[in-house]
């Protein structure tokens, strides 16, 4: 019988660790179109017991495929339990449920849409609102 193990874990902090604006040589007109990429890496620290998710943003200009702005952050969890996830194996490799990378990821990724909000408030970028992202979606292009 496969007994599923719970993820015990906390939002521990959160680091901005970049921000990038390139002001275009002519003022954009207005209801101008963004594309945005999105990059997650995870990073861990088992003897803390921490999960650091690095959300990297970057927004482009849609008529001109121009790069405009990025923001880099940090969100740090705190995971009671990560033993139970790790393997002993040489490489000491983690093992969470695809559900918890999925609200990791998700957290990660709401809470720099905040502060994306906040640090592009009152520049050219203002309008630029990272829209929702579907999380199974975005796996689905990882994989490939």
């Amino acid at each position: 019988m496969n007994k599923k193990k719970n993820v015990r874990y906390s939002l521990k902090g959160f680091e901005l660790l970049d921000v990038m604006i390139v002001y275009p040589e002519n003022p954009l007109p207005q209801n101008s179109k963004f594309k945005f990429t999105v990059n997650l890496e995870h990073r861990t620290n088992l003897e803390k017991k921490l999960v650091f998710v690095i959300t990297t943003i970057t927004i482009i200009y849609e008529e001109k495929s121009s790069k405009l702005g990025s923001i880099k952050t940090s969100c740090i969890f705190n995971i009671d339990n990560i033993e139970e996830f790790t393997s002993v194996k040489k490489e000491k490799l983690i093992d969470f449920p695809d559900a918890f990378i999925n609200s990791l990821n998700s957290i990660s990724i709401s809470t720099t849409r905040g502060v994306m909000y906040s640090k592009f408030s009152g520049t050219f970028l203002q309008s630029a609102i990272l829209p929702l992202i579907n999380l199974p979606h975005l796996e689905e292009n990882r994989k490939k």
